[in-house]
């Protein structure tokens, strides 16, 4: 939430997570909070009361649920951010997109129907 603290921040790191979306009340994304937001943070000494508006990345990229893993892999390399918040159509935040997501995507076998359309699609291509 917007109103969480710097202290409530750091609690949410605590675990390994690197990043993370912050929503209002109604989970529509309201900005973006990674280790070099919070770094960025406390190299001021602020209060642990801060609010996490003050620090958090506001307007933060997004993808849709009906983009590909390399669109986000693209933004994510881009952005240079840990994770990307995915957005239902209403602007509501409905998960989360990671690099680790994006590698195991990568790294799944494709499936026998996938394999098949490959290797009908490369036998009419060759054929004159």
């Amino acid at each position: 939430s917007t109103r969480s603290s710097l202290a409530e921040a750091i609690a949410r790191f605590d675990g390994g997570k690197p990043s993370y979306p912050v929503v209002d009340e109604s989970g529509r994304l309201q900005g973006y909070c990674g280790r070099a937001e919070l770094f960025e943070a406390l190299r001021a000494l602020p209060s642990l009361e801060t609010p996490i508006s003050d620090f958090m990345r506001k307007d933060p990229p997004v993808i849709s649920a009906d983009q590909s893993v390399i669109d986000a892999a693209v933004i994510m390399l881009r952005e240079e951010i840990e994770m990307l918040a995915v957005v239902g159509s209403d602007g509501g935040v409905i998960g989360v997109v990671s690099p680790l997501d994006v590698l195991r995507k990568a790294s799944a076998p494709l499936s026998r129907d996938s394999t098949l359309a490959i290797a009908q699609g490369n036998v009419r291509k060759q054929t004159p």
